[in-house]
């Protein structure tokens, strides 16, 4: 199976999936949002979230990946 067919039945395995909006703020204060369907519960106490960003094209970054590697 190549990677889009495996991305297709993986996304579609998991039905109804729900949106996470995630927010981020660049080195100049400007804000992003975006919705991910890929994300999960990862520890209650803490309460912390993972998120999984997928890539179109290996060679970029998404807005939301990208921001918050320049604000550190």
């Amino acid at each position: 199976m190549n990677p889009r067919m495996l991305y297709n039945f993986l996304s579609g395995a998991v039905v109804p999936r729900p949106i996470a909006w995630v927010s981020t703020m660049n080195e100049n204060g400007i804000t992003n949002l975006a919705p991910f369907s890929f994300f999960n519960v990862v520890s209650v106490n803490p309460p912390i979230l993972s998120v999984t960003q997928v890539f179109p094209n290996p060679a970029t970054d998404k807005d939301t990946s990208k921001q918050p590697k320049n604000v550190l």
